[in-house]
């Protein structure tokens, strides 16, 4: 999960279903870089730097 937080990102196919599902989510808060994540790999935005641990918590499961 520490790759979620580098400038290259995680990418998307590395997370479960749950983590999958959560993308969306983390793109309509301005979390994740829409285009990135378009193309598999999960880049935090700014705002997704600054908030990197609520971001994990978001796509790792319960």
């Amino acid at each position: 999960m520490l790759e979620a937080r580098l400038v290259s990102g995680l990418a998307t196919s590395t997370l479960g279903d749950h983590g999958r599902h959560a993308v969306a989510g983390l793109i309509a808060d301005g979390l994740v870089e829409p285009p990135a994540a378009f193309h598999g790999t999960l880049v935090l935005t700014l705002k997704g730097r600054l908030l990197a641990d609520a971001v994990v918590r978001r796509i790792l499961p319960d």
